[in-house]
């Protein structure tokens, strides 16, 4: 079982889902879109839980290699400006100190989680708003 969160891969820690026990006849209607056979998720926040939650309550699943591979292209960008303002362009990867590259890992991982979670929120509003709109006719 995967140790990382479901909607942004951090280190998962404590929060989750998993199948409730009961048999599915002693949930009303409406719990049959939230409920289906999936592995157990964790999360690394109430955040990332709300997100998933949400998603999974209007019937959207989540492409995680989708997600990565955007969070991946959205991150190049702010590595870039911690290469050009904090260790300067001119300096080959040898020439780093140790606090150049921590703060260069810390820049790409911390960019990397909140752009997948940014990327879930985007999803989700849009999901939402679709999901709002079928529902409701005028």
């Amino acid at each position: 079982m995967s140790r990382d969160c479901f909607v942004c891969r951090k280190w998962a820690r404590g929060f989750g889902w998993s199948q409730p026990p009961l048999s599915i006849r002693h949930y009303p209607v409406r719990l049959l879109t939230v409920i289906d056979m999936a592995s157990p998720r964790k999360y690394c926040s109430k955040q990332c839980q709300d997100i998933d939650t949400r998603l999974r309550f209007i019937g959207v699943n989540v492409d995680n290699e989708n997600i990565h591979t955007q969070a991946i292209d959205l991150t190049i960008g702010p590595l870039a400006d911690y290469i050009c303002q904090q260790v300067g362009v001119t300096k080959s990867l040898e020439e780093y100190t140790k606090d150049n590259i921590v703060g260069l890992i810390e820049t790409v991982v911390a960019s990397y989680h909140r752009q997948r979670q940014s990327i879930a929120n985007q999803i989700q509003a849009q999901a939402s708003s679709d999901f709002i709109e079928d529902r409701v006719s005028f």
